[in-house]
């Protein structure tokens, strides 16, 4: 998942759309994603994995931050 700092007012279960725009891809990725914790400056989304590519990319991102 990932936290987002913002003062966007979202509900628990709520559903999301992100947009990444990473290095690894060539183009902006788009994932869905479940509201599943919110404080009144930030929002915690759990990805809706769709496929395959979706999973392995976001590993890709999370092994390439590791290193860093």
């Amino acid at each position: 998942g990932i936290f987002i700092e913002g003062k966007e007012r979202f509900t628990i279960g709520d559903q999301v759309k992100i947009m990444l725009d990473v290095s690894i891809s060539p183009a902006p990725v788009d994932i869905s994603g479940t509201v599943v914790r919110h404080t009144t400056q930030s929002v915690g989304i759990r990805f809706n994995y769709e496929n395959s590519e979706d999973t392995n990319l976001i590993d890709e991102l999370i092994k390439n931050k590791s290193c860093d």
